[in-house]
């Protein structure tokens, strides 16, 4: 690794800090502009450090000598930027790996699924293929954990957010820990009609 991708990986290693104790200034922040890091880098490093925050059952954990693997499915900007984010790192003593997947080979393979621009039929189909299985499913679109995915990254007033659909969570038996449910942006609940 050269000193300038070492000095770049440190960087962002600082600004994730800052990014799980409170979200990411990316405006009139002088950090991230003088890194150099894109807002598309910032959500690649952030989706691969949600493994750290998240316990997986026995059976789902990865082989001894086999890759945890963070898919991508749909279009999105971390196709090119989530393998750089995940290059050389262990979760749980597991080096990772990157697919592209759609659905016609299925997500057998996926501890996390990173949900791109899809179709809204895509997206049902998407869902329902991995409701129940314990696929940490992390998207960036709007209202994306309202219709079912347990992480969603969002931009706010300059600043990289998320939040968690724990139903979603629960049903796969995956365990988030306190620590990511206490930087997540709670989901709106709809207040019933009296």
């Amino acid at each position: 690794m050269t000193f300038s991708r070492c000095r770049r990986r440190a960087a962002l290693g600082l600004i994730l800090l800052a990014v799980l104790a409170r979200p990411v200034a990316l405006r009139g922040s002088r950090i991230p502009q003088k890194a150099g890091v894109s807002v598309s880098a910032l959500k690649a490093e952030i989706v691969e450090r949600f493994s750290r925050f998240v316990r997986w059952p026995d059976e789902a954990r990865p082989a001894d000598g086999m890759p945890f693997v963070l898919c991508v499915i749909g279009s999105s900007p971390l196709r090119q930027t989530l393998p750089d984010a995940a290059r050389g790192r262990i979760v749980d003593q597991h080096p990772t790996r990157v697919l592209y997947v759609d659905a016609q080979q299925g997500f057998g393979s996926c501890h996390v699924l990173f949900i791109g621009r899809l179709e809204v039929e895509d997206l049902e189909e998407t869902l329902e293929a991995v409701r129940g299985k314990p696929i940490l499913t992390v998207a960036d679109t709007a209202g994306l954990a309202e219709a079912g995915v347990m992480i969603n990254l969002f931009v706010e007033e300059g600043r990289i957010g998320f939040e968690v659909n724990e139903a979603s969570a629960a049903e796969s038996r995956l365990e988030l820990t306190a620590a990511l449910l206490r930087l997540a942006r709670p989901l709106e609940a709809e207040v019933p009609e009296t």
